[in-house]
């Protein structure tokens, strides 16, 4: 079971964003040595006050379907990638499973296996909210 907390990013969200550990780790590790300016978590922040799914589109999106009702949260000045999937149709809270740093641009197969696995949560309910929040250390210099 994969447990997910919200993101405090401390303003409303349309869209509530919520990470398993494993993505509370990555993004942490992203941001103290590839995102040092917090451009990243600036985006995050701004697509979450507006919704995540009106990210959906551009060239390329920084939210991308990928398959299986999986989506991949990036930005194209970097490789660093979060997925998940929407909890619902309305969009209003996602559920980011795993993270990572890509090597190139094209996917490989171990992270469509990665994909792969976050669809599997998706399919059999295998994640749950907890109201804790367990990283105040994302929240710090978020502005």
């Amino acid at each position: 079971m994969e447990e997910v907390t919200e993101v405090p990013f401390g303003v409303p969200c349309k869209t509530r964003i919520w990470f398993s550990r494993r993505v509370q780790e990555e993004v942490a590790r992203f941001r103290k040595k590839g995102d040092p300016n917090g451009a990243f978590w600036k985006r995050l922040k701004r697509h979450a006050e507006n919704g995540l799914w009106t990210a959906e589109h551009g060239s390329p999106p920084p939210v991308q379907a990928e398959w299986d009702g999986v989506y991949r949260l990036g930005y194209v000045d970097t490789l660093f990638r979060i997925i998940g999937f929407y909890e619902d149709a309305s969009k209003s809270d996602f559920i980011a499973i795993d993270a990572y740093l890509k090597k190139g641009r094209k996917l490989n197969d171990p992270q469509r296996e990665r994909i792969n696995y976050v669809a599997a949560v998706k399919k059999e309910r295998r994640w749950k909210k907890v109201n804790h929040v367990q990283y105040p250390r994302l929240a710090e210099g978020s502005e």
